[in-house]
């Protein structure tokens, strides 16, 4: 609970103090509070008949904690407290009304209020009740309607505070989930990268497959029972999820690899999981058949990596994060190549040039999905591939420093403007004529890169070189 040397609620009580007026600490502040935890929001609801005073104190509380006070057009009632440290939000209701408010949230365990001067809780939807029995709990069956977001916090929540959604709020967040077009992809995306940045993230993903997923990405339902070749023991869809779980396991596959030591940023998490998740969807569109009768997906990496960006276009994620996890997608057959052809250091270093530190990811991926693939033909395959991982682990630990330091000369798109090429594997041949020549000598410089580009004729699109 909040002890008095807490110097927010401290000032925010001492303001209110002999007013008519009554702060009450609300949602997942009173939350964290109960699990001994240090909120990291403070939420306000102030009680009472007079906006007026209101207002007037809220002046007076932003002077005392030097915050500025920022006043949404769009919610008169509500004052946001700011610096750069510190986000404080009010809302101003009618005493009458503070039940009525609480009820109108998401989860039981995020419906109370603390009384900041006489510490009584008060909780409408048994909130302690579903907090001490480490349950999720909607508060009301039109709650994710009334905000579709809500849907994936659920799984949000679940992940963070290990906490079990009860039966009737995963039917109801699950039949719901048309919703999901309605809110802003922003908002979807922050709590969706928070579920995929965090290592315990794998159960929320999995129960959300069918149908929010599906909903969110519709290329992820599109590869739903599609079976494989021999080499697998799963249809697609599974075999996706197989993967995937892996990647939230990241030390039972670095461990293969001899590399337990290997530092991963949320960021390099997200996009490992996200390739993950996206890297067979092209499978949808390029199901065939030999003439023995076996499935064959010619190519599918590059129809699964522009699926991934028309189905994550919605969530506005960074462009930076988008090329990562496309260019992981496109290459993660890569390894699979150097399994039938052999491999080398000098490949290596090629592809530790090209692909920088996500060559880390690339491996990790392939790794993850042959260790997936358990069908009557994969024998030795997963051995294989770890041994290759491993050979290439070697060589990063030893090279990329040194490789990753060397300037990129030249990008795909200039490859494709100055020689009339469109996105095809032709580009990646020249640029690792390139690479091969500034792996060779360090001296090599942009000016005899492009003079490489110049040499060749230039075609029109669709043509090759």
């Amino acid at each position: 609970m909040p002890t008095p040397d807490d110097s927010i609620l401290q000032n925010v009580l001492e303001i209110f103090r002999t007013s008519s007026l009554t702060p009450l600490l609300v949602g997942g502040a009173v939350r964290d509070l109960l699990l001994k935890q240090k909120p990291k929001d403070l939420d306000f609801l102030v009680a009472g008949e007079s906006m007026g005073m209101f207002v007037n104190l809220m002046d007076k509380l932003a002077a005392s904690l030097n915050l500025n006070i920022v006043r949404p057009a769009a919610f008169p009632e509500v004052m946001r407290l700011v610096s750069r440290t510190h986000s404080l939000d009010f809302t101003f209701v009618s005493s009458e009304k503070v039940t009525e408010n609480l009820m109108q949230r998401d989860f039981t365990i995020n419906a109370m209020a603390m009384n900041l001067a006489t510490k009584e809780i008060l909780d409408p939807s048994e909130g302690t009740e579903d907090l001490n029995g480490r349950r999720l709990r909607m508060v009301r069956e039109d709650a994710f309607k009334k905000d579709p977001v809500r849907i994936v916090r659920l799984f949000r929540f679940q992940t963070e505070l290990g906490f079990t959604p009860n039966n009737d709020t995963i039917a109801q967040a699950k039949e719901a989930a048309s919703f999901l077009s309605l809110p802003a992809g922003e908002r979807i995306r922050e709590e969706f990268f928070k579920i995929l940045a965090n290592d315990r993230g794998f159960d929320a993903i999995s129960e959300m497959t069918d149908p929010i997923l599906m909903t969110l990405f519709p290329s992820i339902a599109a590869i739903r029972d599609i079976p494989q070749n021999g080499y697998h023991h799963l249809n697609v869809l599974d075999h996706t999820l197989a993967v995937l779980s892996r990647t939230f396991r990241l030390n039972e596959v670095t461990s293969l690899l001899h590399s337990p030591e290997l530092p991963f940023s949320e960021e390099d998490k997200i996009v490992l999981r996200l390739s993950a998740l996206f890297h067979d969807v092209g499978k949808a569109h390029t199901l065939s058949w030999n003439e023995n009768g076996i499935t064959t997906f010619k190519k599918h990496q590059f129809h699964s990596a522009d699926l991934f960006l028309t189905d994550i276009g919605r969530l506005k994620p960074s462009n930076r994060l988008t090329e990562r996890v496309y260019m992981v997608i496109r290459r993660h057959m890569l390894f699979l190549n150097f399994m039938l052809n052999g491999w080398s250091d000098k490949s290596f270093r090629k592809l530790i040039n090209m692909m920088r530190e996500d060559s880390r990811l690339l491996v990790l991926l392939a790794c993850a999905d042959k260790l997936s693939a358990e069908g009557p033909l994969s024998a030795g395959s997963a051995e294989q591939m770890t041994e290759i991982g491993c050979a290439f682990m070697e060589t990063y630990k030893k090279d990329a420093e040194t490789i990753t330091r060397l300037p990129k000369l030249v990008s795909g798109k200039e490859v494709m403007d100055l020689l009339g090429l469109s996105p095809s594997p032709e580009v990646g041949k020249v640029l690792s004529i390139i690479a091969e020549k500034q792996l060779a000598d360090p001296a090599f410089n942009r000016e005899q890169a492009l003079a490489i580009l110049n040499s060749y004729p230039k075609k029109q699109k669709g043509e090759t070189i």
